[in-house]
Formats: C-alpha cells, structure tokens, sequence
C-alpha cells in the first residue's frame, strides 16, 4: 500500500448545505495508506453515526483493508483512553459498550 496525505478525522468534519459544495474542516494530516482513512470513517461510523455492518461491504477495498479497520478502531480506542487521561474515567460512560459489536464485526473478517 502506498501512503499518501490523508484526512485522520473526517468523520464530523465535513460542512454540508442544500446548493453547495461539501467542506471540509479541522484538517488533522496523517501519511497513511487511503484506505486507512476510508477504515476511520467506517469505524466512526459504526461506532457514532448508526452505520450497519453492510458499510463493511461497500468499503472494503484490498486484502490489507480488515488490517486497516483494525488500526482504526485501535486509534480510536487510544483517543478515547487520552479522553479519559484528560477529563477522568466519567467520561467513559457509555463509550466503551459502543466499542463491543464494532470489535465484533471486525473480528469476524
């Protein structure tokens, strides 16, 4: 896989408004393989925006893409363990049972 600039956060940081062009805020760079970033969105997806395991299916890209959900779900579990380093473990309520089917299903690739 090549690497290449890639957004490490876009989930949620994309403007949308009827009659323009989408934008894309608070760029956070990262040299990754694309389809790591791809892997962040569906990650972020199952975990926060309600996505079902069918976007599985329709991002999987390549034979090294369950690696990449793998990363990606790892990097959002260290964020959320730097969350809890900087605000105290409350704020862990309810954020790690949301982790569990997301482990599961990328388990079973």
């Amino acid at each position: 896989m090549t690497n290449q600039v890639i957004h490490g956060d876009l989930s949620g940081n994309v403007l949308t408004a009827s009659g323009r062009l989408p934008a894309v805020i608070d760029f956070s760079p990262y040299w990754r393989p694309a389809a790591y970033a791809d892997a962040i969105v569906v990650v972020d997806g199952l975990l926060w925006f309600g996505a079902g395991p069918d976007q599985l299916a329709l991002a999987s890209t390549g034979a090294d893409f369950p690696q990449m959900l793998v990363r990606a779900l790892l990097f959002r579990l260290v964020a959320l363990n730097e969350k809890a380093r900087s605000f105290g473990m409350e704020c862990l309520d309810g954020e790690l049972e949301l982790f569990e089917p997301v482990v599961a299903l990328v388990r079973e690739l």
